[in-house]
């Protein structure tokens, strides 16, 4: 036990030290509230001591596991409302890393062992670059009874990626351990403490071009990769989503060199490519709008902005240096004066436009763009 009592000692004289350099209007915690999570590390060790003596090690272990995460998840402060970003106590604000890293450690030397792997073979993936070196991803499963994905998110500091617990609001982000992938990069797996359970994951390619999104995720979290300080003409909010392999939504937005935003009806103004339905009327219809119409057929759709409204089917899309060129199929889709829509055969048109950021994004934004297993 000595060793990990040496590591929670160094925890909890950290939390003292912050405490006593922190003024008091930029407090979120107490000294009473660190006395507690003191005698709660060390409950969890007299806990493990007896983990030999359990009729059921491991469900003893896990139940052991979840109790201290509960305790360390709120400060249990009655007499004061608390604001929603100190909801979550010590063990995702401010001290995630040192105790997540306690809990497993402790763990696994007294015997816990990593339970089978949940299975997610990947359906969809998302990139979310965004400004102050934002990298994410999310890597989904076709959507059945309830959401199954796993949300990443790149801490260019630290040169790793967390799991956002919070993937629908502020991000709470989590270590993750254990990252591997296997010699085809087909599948990689990594483990969380999440919700007060030691978990495991599995994420399985299912299309070629998955292997890319796998590739990238185990480069960056293991190779020190760094993205590039961030330049007011890059095209610095970066959205591109990936279904079964072919491409959904890209959408860039675009910087002029004073770190303005360019407005995307404006030259140089940027596009962006989005998937659109056909319902049984012969309507366009969003895919996750609402409406008594079924969606009958799902097209890919690209916008020249600087015109009238019109939107062309994307036929193929491609990508080097930079530069992007969109060439659509022989459709163009406009409406008439009472809005009703109008399909019209046209010569395919090709329209491109340059994107900005560090050499590693567009270079992961370019392999995957060149990948499309066919036309759209």
């Amino acid at each position: 036990m000595t060793p990990f009592v040496t590591q929670k000692d160094q925890i909890i004289a950290q939390m003292r030290a912050e405490l006593s350099t922190t003024i008091e209007e930029d407090r979120y915690y107490r000294e009473a509230n660190i006395t507690d999570c003191d005698a709660h590390l060390e409950a969890f060790l007299a806990q493990l001591e007896k983990a030999d003596q359990a009729p059921d090690k491991q469900a003893y272990l896990a139940a052991a596991i979840q109790t201290l995460c509960e305790q360390l998840s709120t400060f249990n402060d009655p007499e004061e409302e608390e604001m929603p970003e100190f909801l979550w106590g010590f063990l995702y604000n401010g001290y995630t890393v040192e105790l997540s890293n306690f809990i497993r450690e402790a763990a696994l030397a007294y015997g816990f062992e990593v339970p089978e792997p949940k299975v997610i073979a990947i359906h969809n993936c998302t990139l979310e670059v965004g400004e102050y070196n934002c990298f994410a991803v999310t890597l989904a499963a076709e959507e059945k009874d309830e959401p199954t994905f796993v949300s990443l998110e790149y801490d260019p500091h630290a040169h790793q990626f967390f799991l956002d617990k919070n993937s629908y609001g502020d991000p709470y982000p989590v270590p993750i351990y254990n990252l591997r992938i296997n010699t085809d990069e087909t599948q990689l797996s990594f483990e969380v403490l999440l919700e007060g359970r030691y978990q495991h994951f599995q994420l399985i390619a299912q299309y070629p071009q998955d292997k890319l999104w796998l590739k990238i995720v185990y480069n960056l979290h293991t190779q020190r990769v760094l993205l590039g300080e961030y330049k007011k003409p890059w095209s610095r909010i970066i959205t591109l989503h990936i279904e079964e392999g072919q491409l959904k939504e890209l959408r860039p937005i675009q910087y002029d060199e004073s770190g303005e935003v360019i407005d995307i009806f404006q030259e140089n103004g940027g596009f962006d490519v989005f998937p659109m339905g056909i319902n049984e009327n012969g309507e366009l219809q969003g895919k996750y709008v609402i409406a008594d119409t079924k969606i009958i057929e799902e097209k890919v759709f690209f916008a020249d902005h600087r015109t009238e409204w019109q939107l062309y089917e994307l036929g193929a899309i491609s990508m080097q240096k930079g530069k992007i060129t969109l060439t659509s199929t022989d459709k163009r889709y406009t409406r008439d004066k009472e809005g009703k829509l109008l399909i019209k055969a046209i010569s395919p048109i090709s329209l491109s436009y340059e994107l900005k950021n560090s050499e590693f994004v567009l270079n992961f934004v370019q392999e995957i763009l060149n990948k499309q297993e066919k036309s759209i």
